[in-house]
């Protein structure tokens, strides 16, 4: 194949006015799921009544599907599905909520030792998260800590770095 064949062809098929859907901020999003969705982790413009909210929304069409309380207290500071299992996830400052999708039930809540941005990956299975800010691979299903790097190596990973895993969750760099 030719470059040109390979390069994907990038079309817009629709876009949304932030104002005219009623949110005073827009946060973080994620692609995922079955069936594929897209949700947007928003702040509505009447803060003080509705708090922070996750909207699902149809990727092809742009239809907005769900909307749910975050019960993040502050800003939502990263969320990613996992490749593999009906799990979901979103962080602020202090906390990362695991997610049953799509019916958006939490089933777990990881305290965070630090107020800094919370990055996090789930392995494609969903049955560990691990979080940069600790330093610490979680399972899912327990709470449990499976493993902790050592406090000086977690320093050097940076708040807003993302961490990342090999497809098969072997390596995680």
């Amino acid at each position: 194949p030719t470059p040109a064949e390979l390069t994907p062809r990038v079309d817009t098929l629709w876009t949304r006015n932030v104002q005219a859907l009623g949110l005073a901020d827009f946060q973080a999003c994620a692609l995922g799921g079955t069936p594929a969705r897209l949700v947007v982790a928003i702040v509505p413009e009447r803060l003080s009544i509705n708090g922070r909210q996750l909207m699902v929304l149809n990727p092809l069409t742009g239809d907005s599907l769900l909307t749910k309380q975050s019960g993040h207290t502050s800003d939502v500071t990263d969320m990613h599905f996992a490749a593999r299992a009906n799990i979901f996830a979103t962080a602020d400052y202090g906390t990362i909520k695991l997610w049953r999708w799509p019916e958006l039930e939490v089933l777990r809540e990881f305290r965070t030792p630090s107020d800094h941005q919370n990055r996090f990956l789930l392995t494609a299975d969903g049955r560990r998260l691990f979080s940069n800010i600790d330093g610490v691979m979680y399972d899912t299903e327990t709470g449990d800590t499976i493993w902790q790097v050592e406090r000086a190596q977690v320093e050097s990973f940076g708040t807003d770095v993302r961490p990342a895993m090999t497809a098969d969750d072997s390596l995680l760099l």
